[in-house]
């Protein structure tokens, strides 16, 4: 009875199909099979607009949470660059990671504000605190050495250098300076004691 009601909803319909994520005589068959159901069934025919080929760079997209990325010429980067960017979500995007830091864990947690505050935020927690905060402006300097402008891209950037300052020491965490001071008193001191 629910094909009977169905198949009278759809009687006045023409239904297109377009096979996703498939090479073209897969996309054939899938839509041969589900033609031959719906007119079975539902006594209803199907038309074949075509398919949208398989794609490694979609499942790389959705695993890393981002956009999937234009195959483009060499001439036309900026040009693929505002298509993305006008595919880009509005949302707000973010990395969270754990890292070791010389002696210990931290998380760093950066993300975009938002256009409202046309900024990015990296924060650092070690022990439930937090040891630093960085924001950087949309407009800052600092991303002309970013992959791109999109957002996304940004935000990894910032993360990423973030991250890499902490592990060489050229970023300090609240509380480094004083451990530094102090292993550095011991140090001359053991010194001194060793030479008086």
């Amino acid at each position: 009875e629910k094909a009977r009601e169905l198949s009278e909803a759809l009687s006045s319909v023409r239904l297109s199909v377009i096979v996703n994520q498939a090479a073209k005589a897969d996309a054939v068959r899938v839509f041969h099979s589900l033609e031959a159901v719906c007119r079975r069934f539902l006594g209803i025919e199907l038309d074949f607009l075509g398919w949208i080929p398989s794609d490694p760079g979609v499942g790389r997209a959705v695993v890393h949470g981002s956009i999937p990325r234009l195959n483009h010429l060499p001439p036309a980067p900026l040009v693929a660059e505002r298509v993305q960017a006008a595919l880009e979500p509005a949302l707000a995007v973010g990395c969270n990671e754990e890292v070791r830091v010389g002696d210990r864990v931290v998380h760093v947690q950066t993300e975009d504000l938002g256009n409202d505050a046309r900024a990015y935020h990296s924060l650092v927690y070690s022990g439930g605190r937090i040891v630093l905060s960085k924001r950087v402006e949309y407009g800052s300097p600092f991303f002309e050495r970013a992959p791109s402008r999109l957002k996304q891209d940004r935000v990894r950037f910032l993360h990423r250098t973030i991250v890499a300052a902490l592990q060489s020491g050229r970023l300090p965490l609240d509380g480094d300076n004083d451990r530094t001071a102090a292993r550095q008193e011991r140090t001359d001191h053991g010194i001194a004691g060793r030479q008086g």
